[in-house]
């Protein structure tokens, strides 16, 4: 009976947390059924700040003005959508993609009300990092047992696709390291955490996700940076080995040479070309340099609204036109780059917006970590800082603010973070 009793009182509590669990675990390898269980978990989010909207009076300022700015961002996109008449395919990325960060506001005072304990978050990360790589290594036994430094034309992409794969095994390595570096674990706890993260950083490498690439080599640098006190000389220097080994080794793997000798001499090529109808300009980095020069020109033409979500490619073609760039400039719906994206679907009030949102976040997170002494808080600081830095890098080669996958992971990771900081912060007021 007081297990019946015990139920009632927490049904709340347990359901989100099998909803968010089943989230996190199911959306790298089932990414439909993750999507459901988020849109479960968003659903009840709303419904619980309607009832307990008196939550909102408690946050700080600075959570105040984020909260806004993700509601300005998902409003502006709505207006610039129907001021361009609802352009393209823009309902499906605006309706069933974009409009999806609204949720971050109700997720982040939902999670800060129910208040999981650390416990339960790493562990719902290492089994999604075990889903993740089991994912991954059912496709390496699909291609017959291809040795991995033979693996040249093939990207590892654990069903989904290579970027997103690469983008989410790299927030999962940074959950976990973090976790075991800034808490100390045992011995045992450390050697499984960091084979778990060593199985993480080889998919990373071949998922080819080049802007991932520089996000992993850009995480040894924000911990010298940034966290130089978790660290011992010892560590430090065990570190910069490690990224410099790391650097200089990935270079003799078939994936990686290949993909940076293709990129520099595409490069090269792309500068040297005259013609805007060459060759060139249709590679894979000329199509985004391309892309991202249409997205310019689109915002000369429309500053205040830009063209709508989904009013890119048919501006983007209309520009070819004019042959101005390659007809590569619309052979996608967005030009791979979310700074470009804001500008071109939402003019310059996109475009700052957005900025605006990544900087206060980091700023949010960064002042977190300078004034606390508390461990755990000082940990969810910088796994925030660490996820905002990964997805301004992200955003240079992708639009991870039009795929579902990457913003669904954005709206929960920072509503977790947030929520957590939050807590933290007034127990300690």
């Amino acid at each position: 009976m007081s297990y019946l009793y015990n139920l009632k009182e927490n049904w709340l509590y347990l359901l989100v947390a099998v909803l968010c669990a089943g989230f996190f675990m199911l959306l790298p390898a089932f990414t439909s059924a993750g999507k459901n269980f988020f849109n479960v978990l968003g659903l009840i989010a709303i419904i619980f700040v309607v009832f307990k909207w008196r939550l909102i009076l408690s946050l700080d300022k600075n959570e105040k003005i984020i909260l806004l700015l993700i509601i300005l961002f998902a409003g502006w996109a709505v207006l610039t959508f129907l001021v361009n008449g609802s352009p393209g395919r823009g309902s499906r990325f605006l309706w069933n993609r974009q409009i999806f960060i609204m949720v971050l506001p109700f997720a982040f005072l939902l999670l800060k009300y129910l208040n999981f304990p650390i416990k339960y978050y790493i562990n719902v990360f290492l089994i999604s990092s075990v889903v993740l790589l089991v994912m991954g290594a059912y496709e390496i036994i699909q291609y017959k047992y291809a040795s991995l430094l033979d693996i040249g034309r093939y990207r590892l992409k654990g069903g989904m696709h290579p970027i997103q794969f690469g983008s989410i095994a790299l927030i999962f390595l940074s959950f976990i390291i973090s976790y075991v570096f800034i808490f100390r674990k045992n011995i045992y706890e450390k050697i499984l955490a960091l084979l778990l993260v060593l199985f993480l950083a080889v998919g990373i490498v071949y998922s080819q996700a080049r802007g991932v690439w520089i996000a992993l080599i850009l995480m040894p640098v924000l911990w010298l940076m940034f966290y130089p006190s978790a660290l011992t000389v010892f560590r430090k220097v065990i570190i910069l080995l490690l990224l410099i080994c790391s650097v200089l080794l990935s270079y003799f793997i078939k994936p990686v040479q290949e993909r940076v000798y293709v990129t520099k001499k595409n490069l090269v090529a792309y500068y040297n070309s005259e013609n805007v109808k060459d060759k060139v300009r249709g590679t894979s980095l000329g199509t985004r340099l391309e892309m991202w020069k249409a997205s310019y020109l689109i915002l000369k033409e429309n500053p205040m609204f830009g063209v709508g979500l989904g009013g890119y490619e048919s501006a983007a073609r209309d520009i070819s036109r004019q042959n101005t760039v390659h007809r590569s400039a619309y052979s996608f719906y967005h030009p791979h780059n979310q700074f470009f994206s804001e500008m071109a679907s939402k003019g310059v009030p996109g475009l700052v917006i957005y900025i605006a949102i990544l900087v206060l976040l980091l700023r949010y997170y960064i002042l977190r970590l300078r004034d606390s002494s508390d461990r755990q808080t000082k940990f969810y600081a910088f796994f925030g800082m660490q996820l905002i830095t990964f997805y301004a890098v992200f955003s240079l080669t992708d639009a991870v603010m039009e795929g579902k996958v990457l913003l669904l992971m954005f709206v929960m990771l920072n509503a977790m973070v947030m929520a957590n900081l939050s807590v933290k912060e007034d127990a300690h007021e």
